[in-house]
């Protein structure tokens, strides 16, 4: 048995009053509209948020009209979407369903922007304070320069005004994130990913359609919890485990990944990112920088713009990460379309990189 992409829904990431309830409805609807899904062959639904409104799952199955079989809530911050979608992939493995929605949510204020429990950050809590000592290091160990950093946002920019539902849809220059404000030495507003409201869905099943995109491949890997989990700051330990796992279970290699989804929460971690899916060796992510900014690398990164150029919403951002990935695999990409894409990977993480994971997709069609 295996488990498709069947759908998806979207809405624009904002910042406005909207209700997590009307956010979450917009991105359901506009998936069972765009894609005509009778709701009653929907039998699971599972919500990614760090919202603490208490069940939700259900509330808002209820408010869409379905009454599934298993309707969860699942919190794991940053890395919730993917987290969910692998719940997803594991109940319609099982049997125990056949379609499961899975929506993506979040509002701009969640409690995840800040890590309050981790008692070893001292009064360093916002993840901004962790980025830094990432860059700090690899930096100082590999020479990477504050204009690589700036690429991968100028890049990422670039990509998010060809995506109507992106944050933002403005362009920025190499000395315009240089010169933004300072954050945390050396990071600078640019660098960062910026919270706001936002919802994506996606339907995966058992059944495949006339464009069916598989899942082939899975990671995951939690080193931890705190900040005194991270026993190396050159590089994402977790992220470089769930890759190699789901390569594994996908039996291909990086050189065979078409386009990727890399958790950019702030663009030191893109760079580090390309060394620990094993796009390129430890220490060449500041070169291989320029290779993906002039779209010469075979891998295309972020194409939707990423966190730094979509905005991050924390429990949709996973989710629509894996979306960007099947609809480029789809060819229904618009005036981002990456020609002959054939796999994808989805990466996805959370609090300084202690929990990671990787989702690898293949068009299944044509």
């Amino acid at each position: 048995m295996s488990v498709y992409a069947k759908a998806y829904g979207l809405t624009k990431f904002r910042k406005n009053d909207d209700s997590i309830y009307k956010l979450a409805l917009d991105s359901a609807i506009d998936l069972i509209k765009r894609f005509k899904i009778n709701k009653d062959e929907i039998d699971g639904i599972i919500i990614s948020t760090s919202s603490s409104e208490p069940y939700m799952a259900s509330i808002i199955a209820e408010m869409l009209g379905i009454k599934p079989k298993i309707a969860n809530k699942l919190e794991q911050m940053c890395s919730s979407g993917s987290s969910a979608i692998i719940d997803a992939y594991s109940y319609l493995l099982s049997g125990l369903c056949k379609n499961i929605l899975i929506i993506g949510v979040d509002k701009y204020d969640t409690k995840a922007n800040q890590l309050e429990w981790d008692a070893n950050r001292g009064d360093f809590k916002h993840p901004a304070h962790w980025a830094a000592l990432f860059a700090k290091a690899h930096m100082r160990e590999y020479n990477t320069s504050e204009d690589d950093l700036a690429l991968v946002t100028v890049k990422n920019r670039r990509y998010a005004c060809k995506n109507e539902y992106a944050y933002f849809n403005n362009e920025v220059s190499i000395e315009e994130v240089k010169n933004s404000r300072l954050i945390v030495e050396p990071l600078r507003l640019y660098h960062c990913s910026y919270p706001c409201n936002g919802a994506s869905s996606i339907l995966l099943t058992n059944e495949p359609d006339e464009k069916p995109v598989k899942i082939i491949g899975i990671g995951a890997k939690s080193v931890g919890a705190s900040i005194a989990s991270i026993d190396d700051l050159r590089s994402i330990t977790s992220s470089r485990v769930a890759a190699r796992e789901a390569y594994s279970m996908a039996s291909i290699d990086a050189k065979m990944v078409d386009i990727a989804e890399m958790h950019d929460a702030f663009s030191i971690c893109e760079i580090m990112l390309y060394e620990d899916l094993g796009f390129v060796e430890k220490g060449k992510g500041g070169v291989f920088v320029r290779e993906v900014f002039d779209e010469k690398s075979k891998v295309k990164v972020n194409t939707r713009g990423g966190l730094l150029g979509c905005g991050h919403p924390v429990g949709a951002s996973g989710i629509s990460q894996t979306v960007e990935i099947v609809m480029q695999l789809r060819e229904e990409a618009g005036m981002r379309q990456i020609k002959d894409c054939k796999i994808g990977m989805v990466h996805n993480m959370s609090a300084a990189g202690t929990t990671s994971n990787v989702i690898i997709m293949e068009k299944d069609y044509g």
